[in-house]
């Protein structure tokens, strides 16, 4: 199956789990976000042959976050799972093919033009017989980064301040111990708790459970020049849905539970 991608510019951040590289699929801008989890078989049940309740949760995150569409939720266009044939990194990056199954499904912001296609093979191995997959997301680019790095780097208060919106990436200075963060105009603070509610509305509407709502988990983009009364100069998004979970829409429930993750 050819990449849905054309190019990857560079990398936007990293944490425990993953990588996530700025790129452009289909001549959009877009995040492609590398998630890696291990499978051992032994602990699959049957001989090997049980579900992997990791390899679960992580397909889990991926059909949530592809069903859903709203402006005030990052859009996932599309995922790719594909076994690699162990944990070397060489085989992480976003381009790379680990030699066995691919599996792309494309979400309801993607265009039917581009069918679900998945292809057969066995998973890749290492000398263990420990099982690596990475999971990739290709999602809508938010260019400010998240919430918390906003509020923390002094992003937002300068854009109030003076109307000029700083573009955050992957070469943005570390933030360094500060003073207390500046108040923000009541005005900035109620459009993202806005969007924020408008966001989580739809995600209940929809029976799902984010079940990690934090600032880190907000991703802002900027708004268009065109829409100079606005009175933020960023579009509040939820994302991250590595912990949520729906409700079952045949009964009445109102709570979702389960073991820690």
């Amino acid at each position: 199956m050819e990449q849905r991608w054309q190019a990857v510019t560079g990398e936007l951040g990293r944490g425990a789990q993953g990588v996530v590289y700025r790129g452009t699929w289909r001549g959009l801008p877009v995040a492609i976000k590398n998630v890696l989890f291990q499978h051992h078989p032994r602990l699959g049940g049957g001989g090997g042959s049980g579900p992997d309740p990791r390899a679960a949760r992580a397909l889990a995150e991926a059909a949530i976050s592809a069903s859903l569409s709203h402006p005030n939720i990052v859009a996932t266009y599309t995922y790719m799972l594909q076994p690699l044939r162990d944990a070397d990194p060489m085989f992480s990056g976003p381009g790379c093919r680990g030699g066995g199954a691919l599996l792309t499904i494309p979400s309801p912001a993607a265009s039917s033009t581009y069918p679900c296609t998945v292809s057969s093979a066995s998973g890749g191995a290492g000398l263990d017989g420990t099982e690596v997959w990475k999971l990739t997301f290709v999602q809508e680019l938010c260019d400010a980064n998240s919430l918390r790095h906003c509020l923390q780097c002094g992003t937002l208060a300068a854009a109030a301040n003076h109307g000029v919106m700083a573009k955050n990436g992957a070469s943005t200075p570390t933030a360094q111990p500060s003073p207390p963060l500046p108040l923000l105009p009541s005005a900035v603070v109620l459009a993202l708790a806005r969007d924020v509610a408008c966001g989580m509305g739809h995600l209940h509407y929809r029976g799902v459970i984010h079940a990690d709502l934090s600032t880190s988990n907000i991703l802002l983009q900027s708004r268009p020049p065109a829409s100079p009364s606005a009175p933020c100069d960023y579009v509040a998004k939820v994302d991250d849905f590595g912990l949520s979970g729906r409700l079952d829409p045949d009964t009445s429930a109102t709570h979702l539970s389960g073991p820690a993750r």
